[in-house]
């Protein structure tokens, strides 16, 4: 009713002053000095050497690109992630090739070589090709043309060592060790290139060695990860 209608005793809309300097004039302007940007001078546009894809579903298009990798010889792996694929390209953005249909394994089996929103890629010296094969919650590694090698992984908690939730940054050590980002696990966890549990490291909160949902990792020539 008209008594119980009372917006202005529960809501407030707060309007920055030179944005409503340029709607309305309250006989004098707000005077709000904007800081520089302290960036400014250390821009420069560069012009891209190649532009490779557009949106939709063909070979060369992507919906939702996430990760990519570039291999030993050169050429480049995108985890086409709402494709529920792998492309690969050659130096010049001419494809190359791409492999993965859709399952979900909440639904039923998920064979090797299907994806629920693949989000990282990595390649290691051999050429082998490592996804994060987020949704259905497990690493799936490939050979270079994407022939099926294997695959670990299931939905599970940080107490089992191939539990994932939603794994997504993939990274290869220069060891050769696999680096995952297990985003809702809260931690990173390392695997040897056939599987095999190595080590691990994080838990959730906001210290040191802290994470909240993580979704990518990187590990330097000099071994240090970030």
């Amino acid at each position: 009713t008209e008594a119980e209608w009372s917006p202005a005793d529960r809501m407030r809309l707060y309007i920055r002053k030179d944005i409503a300097g340029q709607i309305w004039e309250y006989g004098s302007s707000p005077v709000v000095e904007i800081p520089p940007d302290p960036y400014e001078g250390g821009k420069i546009e560069l012009a891209p050497d190649i532009v490779v894809g557009s949106i939709g579903t063909e070979i060369g298009q992507f919906d939702a690109p996430r990760g990519l990798a570039i291999a030993p010889d050169g050429t480049l792996y995108v985890a086409d992630s709402r494709n529920h694929r792998i492309q690969h390209f050659s130096l010049d953005g001419s494809p190359l090739g791409s492999w993965g249909t859709f399952a979900d394994v909440n639904q039923g089996a998920a064979p090797l070589g299907s994806f629920n929103e693949p989000w990282g890629v990595a390649v290691a010296d051999d050429g082998s090709v490592f996804v994060s094969d987020t949704w259905n919650h497990r690493i799936q590694k490939f050979a270079p043309d994407g022939d099926p090698i294997k695959s670990w992984g299931v939905f599970g908690q940080s107490s089992d060592i191939n539990g994932f939730y939603g794994p997504r940054g993939i990274s290869i050590s220069p060891d050769g060790m696999v680096y995952i980002a297990d985003t809702g696990n809260n931690r990173i966890v390392i695997y040897d290139q056939d599987g095999n549990y190595i080590s691990q490291f994080g838990s959730p909160g906001v210290d040191v060695s802290q994470f909240s949902e993580p979704v990518d990792v990187f590990v330097s020539a000099d071994g240090l990860v970030y």
